[in-house]
C-alpha cells in the first residue's frame, strides 16, 4: 500500500466526469452510498472513493466494496494518511486528479440513479462552474422528514450582493463544480464550509445553473458540516472567514467589483467592533456588582481602544495567522 493507502495505483487520467465519495467515519451508511453511486445510470465515469483517514471501519468496508464490485466504471479508492479536514480533503483530490467536472457524493446520504447524468448534462450544456438541484430530506433511520434550508440565498437570487451577506447559500451536497472554480480562484480556504465558498466564486460570473428535479436525498443530523451550538463570539469570528473568503474572490475580478468589496470591507468592520463590545461587556459583567462607576469606564475605554486598533489592512494578516482580534 502506498502512502496514500490507494487501491489503484495507476495515474492515468481521469474521466473529464468524476464522481467523488468523500467519506469520514461513516460506516452506518457507506455501504448504501457506495451501491448508489454504482447505479447511477450515466454512461461512463470516473469514480473516486476518497476517505479522510476514518477511525470507525469506514474505509475497511470501502476496500472490501471495491474489490467485490465488477463495475463498468473506473474505480479509484485512497485514504489521506492523517485527517485534513473536508476543504483540505476536496483541495487534495482535486490537486491529484484535477477533474474537469466533479461530482461530489456524500458517505452519510443517498442518490437517484440519475443524478450523476443529469448534472453532468447541464454543466456541458450551460457551462456553468456550479449546477445544484433540489433534493428531499431523511432521518437518521431513513424516514422522510420536513425540508430545511428552504429559506436559502440561491432559491431566490444569485445575485452577489445578497450572496455575500448570506450564511446559507443552497444545499452543498446537491452540487457538481467545475475546475474553474479552483484554476480560477484557488483552493479552498481551511474555514468557513465549502458551499458558501464555491457558490460564492460563481456568482462572480453568474454562471449558476438550478436542477429543480430531486436528485438525492439529504440525511438531516448528521454528516462532517453538522456542528454544535457555538458562542457568539466564535459565531462572529467564523463569520469573519466567511467574509474573508468572498473578499480573496472578488480580488481577482478587482475593477469589477469595487463596490462589492467596499461592502464586505464594512462587514468585516462591523463584525469586528461587534466582536470587540462582546468580550468588553463580558468583562465588565465581572466588575459590574462591586464598582458599577468603574465597569462602564472600562467599557468606553476598551472599545475606544478597539476601534482604534481596527482597520481594513489589517484583516488579511488577522486571517492568515489565525488571530482572533
Amino acid at each position: 500500500m502506498s502512502p496514500q493507502n490507494e487501491l489503484s495505483l495507476d495515474k492515468l487520467s481521469v474521466h473529464p466526469v468524476t464522481a467523488v465519495l468523500f467519506t469520514y467515519n461513516q460506516e452506518k451508511y457507506v455501504r448504501y452510498a457506495f451501491e448508489d453511486l454504482m447505479d447511477q445510470d450515466i454512461d461512463m465515469m470516473t469514480v473516486i472513493i476518497s476517505d479522510d483517514c476514518s477511525t470507525d471501519r469506514t474505509f475497511q468496508i470501502i476496500q472490501e466494496l471495491v474489490q467485490a464490485t465488477n463495475s463498468r466504471f473506473d474505480i479509484r479508492a485512497r485514504q489521506n494518511e492523517l485527517r485534513l479536514g473536508f476543504n483540505n480533503h476536496i483541495n487534495r483530490v482535486v490537486a491529484e486528479f484535477s477533474p474537469e467536472v466533479l461530482i461530489p457524493f456524500a458517505g452519510d446520504d443517498r442518490f437517484y440513479p440519475s443524478r450523476a447524468r443529469i448534472l453532468s448534462d447541464t454543466q456541458k450544456k450551460t457551462s456553468a462552474l456550479l449546477v445544484h438541484s433540489g433534493c428531499s430530506f431523511i432521518t437518521e433511520t431513513d424516514q422522510p422528514c420536513t425540508s430545511v434550508h428552504q429559506d436559502a440565498t440561491f432559491y431566490h437570487t444569485t445575485d452577489p450582493f445578497s450572496a455575500a451577506r448570506s450564511g446559507e447559500l443552497f444545499i452543498g451536497a446537491t452540487a457538481a463544480w467545475s475546475r474553474e472554480l479552483f484554476t480560477r480562484y484557488g483552493n479552498l480556504p481551511q474555514s468557513p464550509y465549502e458551499d458558501l465558498v464555491l457558490g460564492f466564486r460563481a456568482t462572480l460570473t453568474q454562471e449558476i445553473q438550478y436542477v429543480p428535479e430531486k436528485l438525492m436525498a439529504y440525511r438531516v443530523g448528521v454528516g462532517q458540516s453538522v456542528s454544535k451550538k457555538s458562542s457568539r463570539s466564535k459565531y462572529f469570528h467564523q463569520k469573519r472567514y466567511v467574509l474573508h473568503a468572498h473578499r480573496q474572490a472578488c480580488l481577482r475580478h478587482k475593477e469589477k467589483f469595487e463596490k462589492l468589496i467596499e461592502m464586505i470591507d464594512h462587514k468585516l468592520f462591523e463584525l469586528r467592533l461587534r466582536d470587540a463590545f462582546l468580550k468588553s461587556s463580558n468583562r465588565v459583567r465581572l466588575m459590574r456588582k462591586k464598582k458599577p462607576l468603574l465597569s462602564l469606564c472600562f467599557l468606553a475605554d476598551e472599545l475606544i481602544r478597539k476601534i482604534k486598533q481596527t482597520c481594513f489592512r489589517k484583516d488579511d494578516r488577522d486571517m492568515q495567522t489565525g488571530s482572533k482580534f
